[in-house]
């Protein structure tokens, strides 16, 4: 009884370290890379048609932001909602993702989510600080708060 009881409880540790949910609201600097593209054209003076160049410029986008985080004990309940900025042109009207991955500890809290085929974020924050370092479509880093009041202001 004894093994079984040690066993149960080892069990619901690994599962997460709290039993309810919480919602964080996540303030910092986000990050992403533009990429632009130009046309220059150069008239030729012997008949020759012009000649047409192409520029591509990549440039580093920086902006304060916020996000916010749902954990719940299981990933397919837990969820974030990513400002516009963080988010690739074909997702643009989705804001809230499920995760598809989520490990707590008494420490730290490891999740994943998938913005599209291709790209697969990485969250991760630390449970002692509140730092959030998110990697993905850009990336974001920041400071997160545990959100008390959940009832509508209004």
């Amino acid at each position: 009884m004894k093994k079984i009881t040690i066993t149960l409880l080892s069990l619901l540790m690994s599962m997460g370290a709290w039993a309810d949910s919480i919602t964080l609201v996540c303030e910092g600097l986000g990050q992403r890379t533009e990429t632009n593209y130009s046309n220059s054209y150069q008239n030729n003076t012997g008949g020759e048609l012009p000649k047409t160049y192409q520029t591509v410029s990549k440039s580093t986008k920086q902006f304060n932001t916020s996000m916010t985080l749902h954990i719940d004990t299981t990933a397919k309940s837990s969820w974030i909602k990513l400002p516009n900025q963080l988010r690739p042109f074909v997702v643009r009207n989705q804001e809230q993702f499920f995760f598809t991955e989520l490990n707590t500890s008494e420490d730290e809290i490891k999740a994943r989510f998938k913005l599209n085929m291709v790209h697969k974020p990485k969250i991760s924050i630390d449970r002692l600080t509140g730092k959030i370092d998110y990697r993905g479509w850009g990336s974001f880093t920041g400071d997160c708060n545990k959100l008390e009041n959940l009832e509508k202001k209004f």
